[in-house]
């Protein structure tokens, strides 16, 4: 039969296998919290991560984006400049030159597109107005020894049956309206080419 001292040593052995016990359960339960906060936290931070991975890489595709649009845009210029530097006071260069405008459509709408930016709409048309237009597409020299207006004359040709008139043409008379005709561009178009000598300081020139 146990004694009394053996059952208080035992009470106290039970109360303290209890206590670790309890205090094992604690700790076990506070390890679970932590771990399970820091696999949260882990998790909110992958998905921060993963979001900014994401914006990252959204923001490289725009500029990426952007970049091959600037490129095509640059290679549509470049394309222009290089079709427009090709001129020459030659025939056969504005040949070319005409021929792109007639199949090569995108081609002809920036020509169209840039007519229509240099054409005023808050005052009258002038022949000025056409000279400044005329000048960045054909050079004095290719004017001087190759076109008149309307009417061939001598080894010059008409630049009312070009591909290139066409087009001047067409911006005029939807830009301007009612305002322009085919007869009144005629006009302007024939004192443009006739002024052609005074491109580039020649009266200036001329008068000094």
């Amino acid at each position: 039969m146990a004694s009394a001292a053996d059952k208080l040593h035992y009470d106290n052995y039970a109360f303290s296998t209890d206590r670790e016990s309890s205090v094992e359960r604690i700790f076990t339960e506070e390890n679970r919290l932590s771990t399970s906060k820091k696999l949260t936290k882990k998790s909110v931070h992958e998905e921060l991560t993963d979001a900014s991975f994401d914006m990252v890489s959204n923001s490289i595709d725009r500029n990426k984006e952007n970049e091959l649009d600037s490129c095509a845009k640059t290679s549509i210029e470049n394309t222009g400049s290089s079709k427009k530097q090709s001129e020459s006071p030659r025939r056969e260069n504005f040949a070319l030159f005409d021929a792109e405008i007639l199949e090569d459509k995108e081609y002809r709408q920036r020509i169209k597109n840039r007519i229509k930016h240099m054409i005023p709409r808050e005052r009258n048309y002038d022949t000025h107005h056409l000279s400044t237009i005329l000048r960045v597409y054909l050079k004095k020299e290719l004017v001087l020894s190759t076109f008149t207006s309307v009417r061939a004359k001598n080894e010059k040709v008409p630049l009312k049956d070009t591909h290139f008139y066409k087009c001047l043409l067409s911006v005029h008379t939807r830009v301007l309206g009612e305002n322009m005709s085919e007869q009144k561009f005629r006009v302007h178009l024939k004192a443009s080419l006739n002024s052609a000598k005074d491109w580039d300081g020649g009266r200036a020139f001329r008068r000094g």
